[in-house]
């Protein structure tokens, strides 16, 4: 209601005159009427009547009132529209005429661009271009129209330029996007684009320019920045020195070349004055590099330079002026290459050419006074062979003589050359040979045979010469003449002859001889044996019977007798086994070295216990190939001297490992024992060999003798490393187990 009252609408204008009337008019007239009546002046009948009277007129007059109001409010309205009308028409006229020639403008513009101009739809089709296309490109109108405008579009620029497409679509305008699109002639042009989408009409304009000279030249720029910085990665990686001065000769350029030849780092480097810094040394002390540079604008030399250690480096240095594009000399490029190495070498060089000069004048002394035959061939066919003074005096001709069967026949020397009675070609012969094929002939045994009947017999030995190309230029051979040392040969020869016959004949009495010893000594051993129990049974049954009778001398005699028949007994038990390994047929199979081990200790069991002798065994021990009762009796006989060999009050100690070995496995045995001298180490393995009396180590002597057999008939090797206070360490080394 109050938007209506307020409102500059006809409705609002009528509102805001009526509604005051239309409440004023009845408050008045209702307030008049009581009046009359409190008044007298007329009864309420008529003044309600009076009432209704005036308020139809008082209302017929405002609705006169508005009726007029409104008709003056018409009127100006129409006028109002009439005029509105013509100014309406006379508007759009002038419009026509602006849009007129503001696309007369637009065609001229759009026409005339030098830019390439479009319009695409979103078919993917170009619906409108301007002649910049047809220009650039080298298409017609028609030929770019009839195509999507991605059939243009260089291959490798497809996927991008279908995603800038999407993007657009999705409201993004394009903003120096670049493809390439192809011409008629089959190049392509780049191609910068601005953008913006229409999507109300489904079109998309756009702008590109050609860009392809731009882009040449980027990347021409790209190529030179990229040679540049291989240019720059290279003297870099270069091993020489490269330094850079400015004009006053400070340095603004160090390489890793330089930081390794003279120690400094690149930011000790700058700034500093090069002859300064490295405390140059000229070839010539009043020079004036720098100067010289100038005049010369090269110059290449030696300088001494002193590093950051110290160290003198002699250099070979290249220098250059640098120049700027006006021609005016801004600084210096050096390049040093350290020559200390070489300039060592070529000193020492110097020096060994001088030594070979000498050695080459002792060399050809002692050609002339060696009391071996020389031959030097200098051509590959050996065809002129010079000879040293012996040679020359062996073969029977002047030294100036050429000495090859290569010869011409009018130069051949008049000799013939024999092998095992066959005549050797010119080409066989070892000189020759050796030329030829580029190998050594060492050893060959030749006849010279002379036209008299006279033979000479050579030891030969050849060797070819190469030159610096690695090709054959010639050979050397050493004659030495054997000829007296055949016949003595020959002599000693038909002597070994009748020696080998009497050498046989003695060896075959000697094995008669062993076996007949061998034989002898199991007869008396095993015959010793009845006596020494019957002995024993008649010192027994006399201690038995008569013990009582007996005074305290006899029965330390019978005691004494005991102790004899014991030892006794042991030198027979071995001499049994010495004979047995001597004798018995050996076949050689896999043996568990652990096994071996667990025998010798039960039979070793009382002894140790006796003596507290403490044994330590290395697991695992290894499998070799052997015998086991022998190796059973080597292991005891082993162990046996180590718990027994000690120093009074010492506790045995003994060691046992095996260790794998190239061909095979060795055992060790190692005690804390008293050691064997080295005088004695040999000596021990041998039948009755005792460095000690009976009383302080008791036994028979022939333990490690069957420790010595029993190995051999194993094939395999046995030793001692010892050192006298300190123990000893023997070994067996048999063949493993596959």
């Amino acid at each position: 209601m109050i938007e209506l009252i307020t409102a500059n609408s006809a409705g609002g204008v009528l509102a805001r005159r009526l509604l005051p009337a239309a409440i004023a008019i009845p408050l008045v007239l209702g307030w008049l009427q009581i009046q009359g009546e409190r008044l007298g002046l007329f009864n309420p009948e008529f003044g309600t009547s009076v009432l209704v009277v005036l308020n139809i007129t008082l209302f017929l007059w405002l609705i006169g009132w508005i009726a007029r109001l409104l008709h003056r409010l018409d009127l100006q309205r129409q006028s109002a529209v009439e005029a509105l009308y013509q100014a309406n028409h006379a508007l759009e006229a002038s419009i026509e005429e602006h849009v007129s020639e503001t696309a007369l403008k637009e065609h001229r513009f759009f026409t005339l661009s030098l830019d390439m101009l479009c319009i695409v739809g979103t078919d993917g089709y170009f619906k409108q271009l301007n002649p910049a296309w047809e220009r650039i490109l080298g298409y017609s109108q028609a030929e770019l129209l009839a195509e999507p405008f991605l059939n243009f579009v260089h291959p490798e620029d497809l996927a991008r330029t279908r995603l800038e497409v999407e993007n657009h679509a999705a409201g993004n305008p394009a903003v120096n996007f670049e493809n390439r699109y192809r011409c008629k002639n089959g190049s392509y042009k780049w191609l910068a684009w601005v953008s913006v989408a229409a999507p109300e009409n489904g079109l998309l304009y756009a702008v590109a320019r050609d860009v392809t000279a731009r882009k040449q030249v980027e990347q021409q720029l790209e190529q030179q920045a990229a040679i540049l910085q291989r240019q720059a990665d290279l003297l870099e990686l270069a091993y020489e020195a490269i330094i850079v001065r400015d004009e006053h000769g400070a340095i603004t350029y160090w390489n890793r070349g330089a930081e390794s030849m003279y120690g400094w780092t690149r930011d000790e480097a700058f700034g500093n004055v090069t002859h300064v810094f490295l405390q140059t040394q000229f070839p010539e002390a009043d020079i004036d590099l720098d100067k010289l540079l100038v005049q010369q604008e090269r110059w290449q030399g030696e300088l001494v330079h002193i590093c950051k250690d110290g160290r003198q480096v002699i250099v070979e240095s290249r220098q250059v002026l640098i120049r700027n594009e006006q021609g005016i000399p801004t600084g210096f490029l050096e390049v040093n290459r350290d020559i200390s190495e070489r300039k060592q070498a070529e000193t020492a060089l110097h020096n060994l050419n001088q030594e070979l000069r000498r050695r080459l004048a002792e060399s050809q002394t002692l050609l002339e006074v060696i009391p071996i035959g020389i031959g030097i061939a200098e051509d590959p066919e050996c065809k002129q062979i010079r000879v040293n003074q012996n040679f020359a005096k062996q073969l029977g001709i002047p030294q100036t003589t050429n000495a090859s069967l290569s010869a011409p026949d009018d130069e051949k020397p008049s000799f013939k050359v024999y092998q095992n009675g066959r005549e050797l070609a010119p080409e066989e012969l070892p000189m020759q040979y050796a030329a030829a094929h580029g190998v050594e002939v060492l050893d060959l045994e030749v006849d010279v045979v002379y036209d008299d009947g006279t033979v000479l017999t050579l030891l030969e030995y050849a060797a070819p010469l190469f030159d610096e190309a690695g090709n054959t230029r010639g050979s050397v051979g050493a004659f030495l003449d054997i000829s007296d040392r055949k016949r003595a040969e020959a002599e000693v020869r038909q002597l070994n002859a009748n020696l080998e016959q009497r050498v046989e004949e003695r060896t075959a009495q000697l094995q008669q001889a062993n076996e007949e010893l061998e034989a002898f000594s199991y007869t008396i051993a095993h015959d010793l044996r009845a006596p020494l129990r019957g002995i024993q049974g008649y010192a027994q049954a006399l201690l038995e019977d008569y013990g009582e009778q007996l005074d305290e001398a006899a029965q330390d005699y019978i005691q004494q007798i005991f102790v004899g028949i014991n030892r006794m007994n042991a030198l027979v038990q071995d001499l049994l086994a010495y004979s047995r390994l001597s004798r018995e047929q050996i076949k050689l199979s896999g043996v568990q070295l652990a096994q071996v081990m667990v025998e010798a200790q039960a039979q070793l069991g009382t002894e140790l216990s006796n003596r507290q002798g403490q044994l330590t065994i290395a697991e695992p021990l290894p499998s070799v190939m052997g015998h086991r009762p022998t190796l059973v009796q080597i292991v005891v006989n082993l162990l046996s001297n180590a718990n027994k060999f000690v120093a009074p009050g010492v506790q045995p100690q003994i060691r046992v490992w095996a260790e794998q070995k190239e061909n095979g496995v060795r055992l060790w045995v190692a005690d804390n024992g008293i050691g064997i001298a080295p005088q004695y180490q040999e000596q021990i393995f041998g039948v009755f060999e005792r460095l000690h009396g009976r009383d302080t180590y008791p036994g028979t002597g022939i333990g490690l003798a069957i420790v010595r057999k029993g190995v051999e008939r194993l094939g395999g090797r046995f030793g001692i490393e010892s050192v006298l206070g300190q123990g000893s360490r023997f070994w067996v080394e048999l063949q493993g187990t596959k």
